[in-house]
């Protein structure tokens, strides 16, 4: 028990401290790339990993995602994912994939498989990718 809580710390850790590209975090403002989209895809990812604390599954909506949101941050990037901005993968475990939870993707920006973007993964960093190298990546099965 000690361990997923220690687990789950871990990656919300990494969610607020790892950037998109490398470049920061902060400003901007809500999706169409950049340093907003960075922004509100480690909001998902944070949201995300506190729905699945609370109800020891991966959140199987946006709904069951609002549940968990408390701040004006976490509010615009739910409006971001709610207007089709974002894309997030649902009912995903945290842990029991054969692949690294590093390289699983969570979510993303919407043009991220035509275009490149954002990429959230299931361990809480998110990355730049080209629209190659994001639908050469895993996706984990949802429960």
């Amino acid at each position: 028990m000690h361990r997923r809580f220690w687990v789950y710390g871990c990656a919300a850790a990494l969610l607020t401290v790892v950037g998109c590209g490398g470049d920061g975090g902060g400003g901007g403002g809500g999706g169409g790339g950049g340093q907003g989209a960075e922004r509100d895809l480690n909001k998902l990812g944070l949201l995300y990993h506190s729905a699945l604390m609370v109800n020891r599954n991966g959140p199987a909506n946006a709904e069951e995602l609002a549940a968990v949101v408390e701040d004006k941050e976490g509010q615009q990037a739910l409006r971001g994912l709610k207007e089709g901005r974002y894309v997030l993968l649902w009912k995903v475990k945290l842990l029991g994939h054969p692949q690294s939870t590093d390289q699983l993707v969570l979510g993303y920006e919407k043009d991220a498989p035509t275009s490149g973007g954002c990429v959230l993964f299931l361990d809480g960093h998110v990355a730049r990718k080209s629209a190659q190298q994001f639908n050469e990546l895993p996706k984990p099965k949802s429960r």
